[in-house]
């Protein structure tokens, strides 16, 4: 074979590994970018649903403290008025036996 020849083959083997070269190492970049883009990703889509787990957790919690106060204050409510009918009935009963005994004699 021609010594040019040879040579010119030589030299494109070159620029096709150094070409091959090139692109593994860019291939390299765009995969580690991913990479770190796909784990960033994950660490905001964490935070965000832990934020949200907690927001939805408060909410909770204050609707359960806002029925227990409602709730609490309608069984005072209730209990007022028991002891009210009570205290009525023990008047009305006192009056019924005062009554009967003013009747009786």
């Amino acid at each position: 074979m021609d010594t040019e020849l040879i040579e010119e083959i030589k030299k494109a083997e070159d620029q096709g590994e150094k070409i091959i070269e090139k692109a593994n190492k860019e291939a390299d970049g765009i995969l580690t970018k991913a990479r770190k883009d796909a784990a960033d990703l994950s660490d905001k889509t964490k935070v965000d649903i832990k934020a949200e787990g907690e927001d939805i957790s408060k909410k909770s919690r204050e609707k359960t403290d806002k029925q227990k106060n409602s709730l609490s204050q309608k069984s005072e409510k209730d209990i007022d008025k028991l002891k009210e009918k009570a205290a009525s009935n023990a008047d009305k009963t006192i009056e019924f036996i005062l009554q009967k005994f003013k009747d009786a004699i």
